[in-house]
């Protein structure tokens, strides 16, 4: 199958007045080999002057978009400047003459044949020839419709923040005030999410541009004063995490870390450690930073979180099982005990398991909460392993498996037994030539399952390769990656969303 020509372009956005945004243009009827691909669909344009984002809808401020120049990283896979690049790299490479079959080929892949060689060559000239134009226009456009300030300020926030920041601030004055001074507050309000209805963002806007005071504005919100110290770059976590700090904002004035790259993992941690109570948050915040760096500190606490839950656990076990807690958690113990007592915590319970498991000594505690840690079997898995491309993907289907996946890959998935055998999640481990590469977790969307996370060693972004032989394997079940799939998948009844 070939194209001569393209049916869509992507262009500069003009009016009399200039240059107001970037688009593809044109209607692309695309064939039907590519619907599966991130060429799914056209990208809605990036309006970037003030006078056209007011005219917009606020619902149209949902999505991800970088407001920079684009490289190859992965930190840019689906936002709106790498969709533009796409489309054009797919326009580009029909007018060349090659056909969609070329196109979608792996050309590093063997036999390494010098045919094959001067094809990946191509391929690549033509790749980078889409990154030069895209931010050629790109820059254009940053430099003639987007006011400094509102950039400036919006690229000062995480990438997926940027967009609804941007737009919210071209919009008013105001609310460009409050994205430099209080910037956990601004995520809170511009960006959508599992938050604040509708009617209380709407009061804290007109509070906004009313000139109110910041803590009237942060009570309509359920925003600690505190969360004002928070860098744009944190601001999302910090959103996330206003009703676990709401309680205690002191551990802000006391512990938050000076240097800037420590803030978003040590609020991630501390939050976290909520769950187990204001004690062990309090105690996290003092010594997280002697556990090591961030990827180390946040697993690390994440396992000791769950010996913690099980040291609050009132029912005392009873007849042929002996407790699993030799000593409870204290405040006043060094990070070093705490450590050692989590991990005997843990290996008690997966030796307790597999006597279960093995000589059927089932003797449930009477509380259910106790239950939980006793039962091991989770939920049979949403989709059946496969291996793709020689990777092995299999589903994690005990809790002392998930244990022993975190340990192994140095995550938290180990604490992910209640998420699984909830419904809200389901975990599998991608292995090559039986060593691990990766973790991956499936999320529920209503009915629909699509990616969570994929994951290496210490939560660093998985093999490129494994990564996209998770994708081929969700799309071989019927799977969509990162949106709802057209016709959702059908899993368990007792199957709900995550967290």
């Amino acid at each position: 199958m070939r194209r001569s020509d393209s049916q869509f372009r992507f262009e500069l956005l003009r009016d009399p007045q200039g240059i107001y945004g970037a688009a593809i243009l044109g209607d692309p009827e695309l064939p039907r080999i590519l619907l599966g691909s991130p060429l799914r669909q056209k990208p809605p344009p990036l309006i970037l002057r003030p006078d056209h984002i007011r005219l917009l809808l606020a619902e149209t401020d949902e999505g991800v978009a970088a407001y920079r120049p684009i490289d190859s990283a992965r930190i840019f896979r689906g936002t709106l400047e790498e969709q533009f690049r796409m489309f054009l790299e797919f326009a580009l490479t029909m007018q060349s003459g090659a056909s969609i079959q070329q196109w979608q080929e792996d050309w590093s892949a063997p036999p390494y044949t010098d045919a094959r060689r001067r094809k990946a060559q191509r391929f690549r000239e033509l790749k980078a020839a889409s990154y030069r134009e895209t931010n050629r226009l790109l820059s254009i456009a940053f430099g003639e419709a987007a006011p400094d300030d509102v950039l400036s300020t919006a690229r000062r926030y995480a990438l997926s923040s940027r967009h609804a920041i941007y737009r919210a601030a071209a919009r008013s004055d105001r609310f460009l005030q409050l994205a430099h001074t209080f910037p956990v507050l601004a995520h809170k309000i511009a960006v959508p999410g599992n938050g604040p209805s509708s009617k209380t963002i709407g009061e804290a806007l007109q509070l906004v541009e009313q000139g109110a005071l910041l803590k009237h504005v942060a009570d309509v919100m359920g925003v600690s004063m505190a969360l004002r110290k928070i860098a744009p770059h944190a601001a999302h976590i910090g959103a996330d995490a206003t009703r676990a700090f709401a309680d205690a904002p002191d551990l802000i004035h006391a512990y938050l870390p000076s240097r800037r790259c420590d803030v978003g993992a040590w609020m991630s941690a501390v939050a976290n450690a909520m769950r187990c109570g204001p004690t062990f948050a309090r105690w996290a915040a003092q010594h997280y930073f002697e556990f090591g760096d961030d990827t180390k500190a946040g697993h690390r606490l994440a396992d000791i979180g769950d010996w913690v839950q099980a040291c609050n656990l009132d029912a005392p076990r009873r007849n042929t099982v002996p407790s699993l807690v030799t000593r409870p958690f204290n405040p006043a113990m060094a990070p070093k005990t705490v450590i050692r007592l989590a991990e005997e915590w843990h290996e008690a319970l997966l030796e307790f398991q597999a006597m279960d498991r093995d000589f059927g000594q089932v003797d449930a505690f009477a509380a259910p909460k106790r239950a939980r840690y006793i039962a091991n079997e989770l939920p049979p898995p949403w989709l059946d392993g496969a291996i793709i491309d020689g990777f092995e993907i299999a589903p994690v289907t005990r809790r002392d498996g998930l244990y022993r996946e975190g340990k192994d890959m140095g995550n938290c998935v180990g604490t992910y037994g209640d998420f699984v055998a909830s419904g809200e999640t389901y975990i599998y481990t991608v292995r090559r030539n039986k060593k691990p590469v990766g973790t991956l977790e499936l999320w529920r969307d209503g009915r629909s399952i699509r990616l969570g996370q994929f994951r290496g060693r210490f939560n660093k972004p998985a093999p490129v390769p494994a990564d996209d032989a998770v994708r081929k394997w969700l799309h071989l079940n019927g799977g969509r990656v990162g949106f709802e799939p057209p016709q959702p998948i059908s899993v368990l009844d007792d199957e709900d969303t995550r967290h």
